[in-house]
């Protein structure tokens, strides 16, 4: 489904770059304007994921095994997931913070991330509600309430390269250098190359659907036209499993904001997959700023370490611990009864005054 994702990230870039102005021209040259982040510093936005449903194919299930009912599932969860929020540049302290609520099986969870340089902050209790619910999923029966009151009101600190590339420190550098980036050139030149009649007005909005066909087109003007560095940062899109697409775009533009709808419908080895979403993007000016956490308000990847530790501790069921017992009497010869202790203790095991006696007992007195 790498097809599925690829065309989801062409439409977000269309997304984005449809908040212009009036007709087909206008809407062309406005492009830079709304992006231009020295006027609007924030955005507002949310997406809702309409629909999702995936049909057979060749790799859903075997004779053996029936995934059938586990897609099912997935699909009917991530249906109705729905992301909304804000994010503000703040270019005087190089910083960005991103809010927003994530929606997901009648729950909400809140997120907060601040990026600022080399470093990466993320709200505590975001943490805690998302080990909350993983607990909760996998039944592993741990409690992380504890965590609560440590994490309340701080931050944890966080290595960007756990996010890979989607929040990247070079994303953030992009945003602080307020520079017209080449994409938003030619998504522009290739706008004013398309069939006007395609453009509807309606007082201050105007709407385009976007067909698969000016997607194809967009690449090809990219291809084209870019040079070897902007080719490159575009990527490559492979429509051919792709049957049908339709991204409709309405324009307010008297506040630059979209309303947008699409759907899709992915057609390959692992079956047909439709997918439906919404959502609104709305650029603003904000006279806020970043606060970046400092001092007792943040929480270091060691002591979050020490704190998921804490709260993980379980004890071993009565087979676990004499399954536990036999692998010790075979390494006596290895490893002392501390040693042992501490090596379970490390990974969050705990023993009885019992269980401990028993293993005592396998180490008589010399």
């Amino acid at each position: 489904m790498k097809k599925v994702l690829g065309g989801l990230l062409v439409t977000g870039m269309f997304i984005l770059g449809g908040c212009g102005s009036s007709a087909r021209d206008d809407f062309a040259d406005t492009w830079d304007e709304v992006n231009d982040f020295s006027q609007y510093n924030a955005i507002d936005f949310s997406l809702t994921v309409d629909e999702l449903t995936m049909d057979g194919g060749t790799t859903s299930s075997s004779d053996e095994y029936d995934f059938s009912g586990i897609f099912d599932s997935l699909m009917t969860s991530i249906q109705g997931m729905g992301i909304g929020g804000n994010v503000l540049i703040d270019q005087e302290n190089e910083a960005v913070e991103y809010n927003f609520n994530l929606n997901f099986m009648d729950n909400e969870f809140p997120f907060e991330m601040i990026m600022a340089g080399e470093q990466t902050y993320i709200s505590g209790d975001a943490y805690v509600q998302i080990l909350t619910l993983m607990s909760s999923l996998y039944d592993t029966g741990v409690d992380f309430s504890s965590m609560t009151d440590q994490l309340s009101g701080k931050y944890v600190e966080a290595d960007p390269d756990d996010f890979g590339d989607t929040f990247s420190t070079s994303d953030l550098t992009d945003l602080l250098e307020v520079d017209d980036s080449a994409q938003t050139t030619y998504l522009a030149e290739y706008t004013r190359t398309l069939d006007e009649s395609t453009f509807e007005q309606d007082g201050d909005k105007i709407s385009h659907t976007y067909t698969l066909e000016e997607i194809e087109g967009y690449y090809e003007y990219v291809q084209e036209n870019g040079t070897d560095e902007d080719i490159e940062e575009l990527g490559e899109f492979d429509s051919a499993d792709i049957t049908d697409f339709e991204l409709m775009v309405t324009l307010d533009t008297s506040n630059n904001s979209a309303e947008f709808s699409c759907t899709m419908t992915n057609d390959d080895a692992d079956g047909t997959m439709t997918m439906g979403f919404s959502g609104n993007l709305a650029p603003t000016s904000s006279d806020e700023t970043v606060t970046v956490p400092s001092g007792d308000q943040v929480v270091t990847e060691d002591q979050l370490d020490t704190m998921l530790t804490e709260g993980t501790t379980y004890q071993l069921s009565e087979d676990e611990f004499n399954e536990l017992l036999t692998s010790i009497e075979g390494a006596q010869d290895y490893y002392t009864k501390d040693e042992i202790i501490e090596l379970f203790e490390a990974e969050g095991i705990t023993f009885t005054d019992d269980q401990i006696a028993q293993i005592d007992a396998l180490y008589p007195a010399m």
